[in-house]
């Protein structure tokens, strides 16, 4: 009896925890949101922070900031981290404004510059 209350505890706790594949759909009007400033080419560890009302702090490590007018990925500088805040709850009508830094030579920066080989990245808020 012991035998066959551990086998169905093993199996059924198997079967528990078991989880289909995620799968999910590209929102274009969500997509639109992000590419509201030309120069940010995109950046990864995305969090957001409720800022209250209708604004969220949008904070991103790795980024890529157009450095040329064709604002693409390959004429791209590769900063450590940017920000930007959303203003606006439903992503068809908010407004998102992108920042990072400026280096001494003009050219993109990471917002929250590093020291030496230390640098921020974006965690939870």
């Amino acid at each position: 009896m012991r035998w066959l209350l551990t086998a169905l505890l093993v199996v059924g706790g198997g079967c528990a925890n078991s989880k289909p594949p995620a799968s999910g759909e590209s929102d274009p009007a969500a997509d639109a949101l992000f590419h509201q400033e030309p120069r940010w080419q995109g950046g990864d560890a995305a969090f957001s922070v409720d800022l209250g009302g209708d604004r969220s702090l949008w904070m991103f490590g790795d980024s890529f900031i157009a450095t040329t007018p064709a604002n693409t990925r390959t004429e791209s500088r590769f900063v450590r981290n940017s920000v930007a805040v959303q203003t606006g709850r439903d992503p068809t009508q908010a407004a998102m404004q992108f920042a990072w830094g400026s280096a001494a030579d003009g050219m993109p920066a990471s917002y929250f510059p590093e020291n030496g080989d230390r640098w921020h990245w974006p965690l939870s808020g």
